[in-house]
């Protein structure tokens, strides 16, 4: 992770990374500040079959009541790093199947099941395909 150093019009020096996720500000000799930002999620919880989009949602909470829910993974073709997490939150019977657009796979497979109650996956996106991690 790469560390920018800014100087403001009063002189004071601040060390923020990349992403401005995290800052140190030193005010003189003898202060310092600190600010840590948290990283916001966006969840969701799905009841009926899905296509997520990349802008829909990172974690994917599912309750399926006893029916086989599918979600339709967001096509990411120029979009490495890209992570999802998908949940089952129930104790039914119902299969969460989790399938990739059409020529796309998880982790060399057209699709993923979880059948367990409370079985998490997280994939991450890489040249267009999906991996477990």
């Amino acid at each position: 992770m790469g560390i920018r150093n800014v100087i403001d019009d009063k002189g004071f020096v601040s060390y923020l990374d990349e992403e401005d996720i995290n800052t140190l500000t030193i005010e003189s000799d003898i202060t310092a500040t600190s600010v840590m930002k948290g990283q916001r999620t966006n969840v969701v919880t799905v009841t009926s079959s899905t296509i997520i989009t990349t802008e829909s949602a990172s974690i994917i909470l599912v309750s399926t009541s006893g029916t086989a829910i599918t979600i339709t993974l967001p096509d990411v073709q120029s979009l490495d790093g890209y992570t999802l997490k998908i949940k089952k939150i129930d104790e039914t019977n119902g299969d969460v199947i989790i399938r990739p657009v059409v020529g796309k796979l998880i982790d060399g497979e057209t699709q993923k099941t979880i059948t367990l109650a409370y079985t998490t996956i997280t994939i991450v996106s890489k040249d267009g395909d999906w991996w477990i991690v």
